[in-house]
């Protein structure tokens, strides 16, 4: 019985559209004992043939060559500015909202209200209340998006 030798392991891969390639890149880590070689390291790879056309420990230096070969034409050949194009929101209605989220809206929403009900003598329950008005206002109209930065729902109020 032969020993199969170690190999890195992949951890990322992502194929890229490039005509005539089957191009990736990917994190790799560890031994390759055919080698001798330890590897920690950012590539861009043709998965056909093995061919590696980048390879930095940095993934920045792999994306600008891959940016380059998948372009239409080359890197030099560009003319002009890159134009920064914002990233598109995906909103929300708040019954799609996780449990822990709406939650969060409704007890805030009531602690205000339990002091408009106090300084008013209204009796009525500040919880109650407040669920119905976050479902009535915040439930025809998409208007919650996720902030990655925060890992939280945000209520857009120009989406309501």
């Amino acid at each position: 019985m032969t020993k199969k030798l170690k190999t890195p392991d992949v951890y990322y891969r992502v194929r890229l559209a490039c005509p005539g390639r089957n191009l990736a890149i990917e994190y790799i880590d560890g031994t390759d004992e055919a080698a001798g070689r330890y590897y920690e390291t950012w590539r861009l790879i043709d998965l056909d043939t093995g061919e590696v056309f980048a390879k930095d420990v940095v993934p920045h230096e792999v994306l600008s060559v891959a940016s380059e070969m998948t372009s239409q034409s080359s890197y030099e050949n560009i003319t002009g500015e890159f134009e920064y194009i914002r990233e598109a929101r995906q909103y929300r209605l708040f019954k799609d909202l996780p449990l822990k989220e709406r939650m969060k809206y409704i007890l805030s929403h009531a602690q205000d209200l339990e002091k408009d009900f106090n300084n008013d003598g209204i009796d009525a329950d500040p919880i109650e209340v407040a669920t119905q008005e976050m479902n009535d206002m915040y439930n025809e109209t998409p208007c919650f998006y996720h902030d990655s930065e925060k890992n939280e729902w945000v209520l857009d109020t120009d989406m309501y």
